[in-house]
């Protein structure tokens, strides 16, 4: 592959506030396989070119990145594949690409009081990829629209985050071929009790730290493929929705947590409405840090799943302990065990699994080999075991 880029700054003394990149790309891929992969492969070949626009003002209060991509792609002929028959060529294929992100800060950061502070920001995204583009150089999803907005807020110990993605496929709208629209929203709120309640001099470490967490996908088939023998039922309509809560403790070198999880598959579609799936979870963990070179940390956490359809209930605890110790300065060791049960509430199908890893590394100077080495080449060396014990009954 050679590329070559060329980098413009209308202005040299504040960099990256008006850039302009230009690059170009040519490439080829040899179709060689693994010495135990069976496969047929054939020669690909691109060219392209891209330019690339950064801007933001001085204030930082507008920030825009934004680029476009052109790429002619080329299947090589393989006359070992073809054998002698009259196969027709692939065509070559030029398309683009283009993206861009605009955020938007609307005040700069404002100082309330001593210990507070506020933000606000807004980030605006958009991608289009063109209907079989396809570059040797780098992997990008073919065929997809994506528009989001992200916005981002804080309020001394609040912090509030939302963003909204819309995306959809067959930009070209073939009718034989599956549109399918997805649509996401989440968002999460942060709230830290011991700064809200507490002082610039001393915070209340008994009260948690609350993160809030949801989230929801809608993925659907906008339309029932022509000429396909498709019916009704294969075409996708589901809604994804998960929500959450963390606790968090601090209090010297004790730390406490809890977390909540919940999410529920609601399927849509003709024929599998019934196919609905719930899921919860509890989690406590305690660590605790009783010298500045060890750690030691226990979790629980106990998960049900429901099959709506099926009337199935799945429980599965786990119990899990890890350990860190920096032994010296370079000398580290680290332990982790877990054990696991799941079961279905019927009793008729159980298993169980163990677990067991251990690592300790060494860190080592090899001395200043190369001039540019200021304080010696580094390196580290690893010991490592494992153990994993699984069995099932049903």
């Amino acid at each position: 592959m050679w590329t070559a880029t060329l980098g413009l700054e209308l202005f040299p003394s504040r960099p990256g506030g008006f850039r302009l990149e230009l690059s170009g790309l040519d490439g080829s891929v040899q179709p060689v396989a693994g010495f135990t992969q069976g496969a047929v492969r054939s020669a690909e070949r691109s060219q392209g070119g891209a330019a690339r626009l950064l801007f933001s003002d001085r204030a930082q209060r507008l920030r825009l990145e934004g680029g476009f991509a052109r790429s002619r792609f080329q299947a090589a002929d393989d006359p070992q594949l073809e054998e002698g028959l009259p196969v027709r060529g692939i065509p070559d294929k030029t398309r683009n690409a283009r993206f861009a992100d605009v955020t938007v800060t609307p005040f700069p950061t404002i100082t309330i009081s001593e210990t507070t502070q506020a933000a606000f920001s807004v980030v605006l995204r958009h991608e289009r990829v063109d209907p079989q583009y396809r570059s040797v150089a780098a992997f990008s999803q073919a065929d997809r629209l994506q528009n989001g907005l992200d916005v981002n807020g804080s309020l001394g110990p609040l912090t509030l985050t939302a963003s909204f993605l819309w995306s959809e496929d067959n930009l070209d709208e073939v009718p034989s071929i599956l549109k399918t629209k997805t649509n996401r929203a989440a968002g999460s709120l942060g709230v830290a009790f011991p700064s809200l309640f507490g002082s610039a001099e001393k915070q209340a470490a008994w009260l948690p730290v609350l993160t809030l967490n949801a989230e929801e996908t809608h993925q659907y088939g906008a339309s029932v493929p022509v000429n396909a023998d498709a019916l009704e039922t294969f075409i996708p309509d589901q809604i994804g929705t998960v929500a959450g809560a963390q606790l968090a403790w601090q209090a010297g070198i004790l730390q406490l947590g809890y977390r909540f999880g919940w999410s529920f598959q609601d399927n849509r579609q003709e024929g599998r409405a019934a196919a609905d799936l719930r899921n919860r979870t509890h989690g406590v963990s305690v660590g605790v840090s009783p010298f500045g070179t060890v750690g030691l940390r226990v979790e629980l956490a106990l998960e049900r799943s429901d099959s709506l359809e099926t009337g199935r209930t799945d429980e599965v605890k786990r119990l899990g302990g890890s350990l860190t110790w920096q032994v010296f300065k370079d000398t580290s060791l680290s332990v982790n065990a877990s054990t696991t049960l799941g079961r279905d509430a019927a009793r008729t199908a159980e298993s169980d699994s163990r677990e067991l890893a251990a690592e300790l590394s060494q860190g080592f100077r090899l001395g200043k080999l190369l001039p540019f080495s200021a304080e010696g080449m580094k390196g580290r060396a690893f010991l490592r075991y494992s153990s994993r014990q699984s069995s099932s009954v049903d």
